[in-house]
């Protein structure tokens, strides 16, 4: 569900990431709910304790050329810190592909029918459509596991162009920096733990949330995804992503649809945002209490009662949101 969700992104900027199109009560309970949520605006911050200052910087996987001037804004910060924290460094990535190379059961269906006869005519159809606007030949995922051909989904077809011509998210181009002034980088996510993560459910359920999420048709949510990088660049992040509820095609859903869509998309929060950022701390805590730090990693992770920065409060440092004037 997540790569079709996340795949609707639309990586030009259209400017329609306004809240216009809700109900008065929609707009009121999601405002609610940002209201009670900490931190929740902002994309660069200073933590500090017992004398050492870091810095923690909420990025954005895909790129945008916006991220230039965001770039020199962050600059002097990052320049002094002596060493940098990500998600997964680039090293890190390599790694994770090659476990997967090492495992083929993690990834591939080893025995029994294909993914084509597992989903169905209709969702394989429309499987195959998305997987081809992003270069893939279908046949190449009828083997595969259905939260893999989910991943490969979550990237949208822009953003494989991008890539194909180095240009990448914030996080990317900060590591890049780090690199080139031999500054130590480490990434906080462990390949072998997220694969597990990735991959926990059985393969019956995750054929039957494919079969389902490709049933609602999210991808056409151009609407929606735009509205998410809309946000980021306005240092709103969670209102993009609550307000991605409230899309108007979300309101044709059937109430059951809607209901397990809130489900799923509570179970995303829970366990890919919420669940490594508690599993991060440990890290954190002890690095950032003794050594000057720089922090990237995706905006989400930073708001909410279980978002990075309200954990670090816990933990007694001291947290300030910093300007970025260049958004």
């Amino acid at each position: 569900l997540f790569g079709a969700t996340t795949a609707s992104a639309s990586c030009a900027q259209d400017g329609s990431g306004g809240l216009s199109h809700l109900s008065a009560a929609q707009r009121d309970d999601l405002l609610s709910e940002i209201a009670d949520a900490p931190f929740a605006e902002g994309n660069f911050w200073q933590v500090e304790k017992g004398g050492v200052t870091s810095y923690v910087f909420g990025t954005m996987h895909l790129y945008d050329p916006r991220h230039d001037s965001a770039l020199r804004a962050i600059a002097p910060q990052l320049e002094k810190a002596e060493q940098l924290f990500m998600e997964m460094t680039h090293e890190d990535q390599l790694t994770f592909q090659s476990i997967l190379l090492q495992q083929p059961e993690r990834l591939f269906i080893q025995t029994g029918p294909s993914l084509i006869d597992l989903l169905g005519d209709e969702a394989w159809a429309k499987l195959s459509a998305q997987l081809e606007t992003r270069g893939m030949p279908a046949f190449m995922a009828a083997k595969m596991q259905p939260w893999y051909a989910g991943l490969t989904l979550s990237i949208p077809a822009c953003a494989l162009e991008d890539m194909k011509e180095n240009r990448h998210g914030i996080d990317r181009m900060i590591e890049e920096i780090a690199n080139e002034a031999a500054m130590p980088t480490q990434s906080l996510d462990v390949a072998e733990d997220l694969i597990d993560l990735l991959s926990s459910d059985p393969l019956e359920q995750q054929v039957a949330d494919m079969r389902w999420s490709l049933s609602l048709d999210l991808q056409d949510l151009t609407t929606g995804g735009s509205a998410i990088i809309d946000h980021y660049f306005s240092e709103q992040s969670l209102l993009g992503f609550l307000a991605s509820r409230y899309t108007p095609q979300l309101g044709q859903l059937t109430s059951a649809d809607a209901i397990k869509l809130d489900t799923v998309l509570d179970e995303f929060m829970a366990e890919l945002i919420d669940q490594r950022n508690i599993a991060w701390m440990p890290t954190l805590r002890t690095e950032l209490e003794t050594t000057p730090s720089f922090v990237a990693m995706g905006a989400l992770h930073l708001p909410g009662k279980n978002g990075v920065l309200a954990l670090l409060q816990a933990e007694g440092f001291d947290i300030t949101r910093l300007p970025i004037s260049a958004f």
